[in-house]
């Protein structure tokens, strides 16, 4: 359901919530542990999502919603030259895989630094 936003919209806003609800705990954990470590206080401008998950349906707005902050797609590979005969919606919805792979495929050249 989460892959293809197919089934009841009630159930996939309600998921979405709920994951939203969790990230919006973690991301307020993580602004107060670096406000009082920076003593200073600031709250995230945007909150950028990329992996699989990112993709849930309604995710990125209940995210939004609960946070008053922008949240958006971060993909991976957008400065990465594909073939132009890629289709970019394709590679859109594979991009989460593809992350882990180039990031897989760059570690293991020992090039991570680039």
């Amino acid at each position: 359901m989460k892959l293809f936003g197919k089934g009841d919209e009630a159930v996939l806003r309600e998921g979405a919530h709920k994951m939203a609800l969790l990230l919006k705990e973690g991301i307020e954990r993580c602004t107060e542990a670096a406000n009082e470590f920076l003593q200073e206080s600031h709250a995230p401008e945007m909150i950028y999502l990329t992996g699989g998950a990112s993709h849930t349906p309604f995710l990125v707005s209940e995210l939004s919603s609960l946070l008053g902050v922008q949240v958006e797609h971060l993909l991976p590979i957008r400065k990465i030259d594909l073939h132009p005969n890629l289709n970019s919606q394709q590679v859109y919805e594979i991009s989460s895989q593809l992350s882990v792979a180039i990031g897989t495929g760059v570690i293991g050249t020992g090039l991570s630094g680039i």
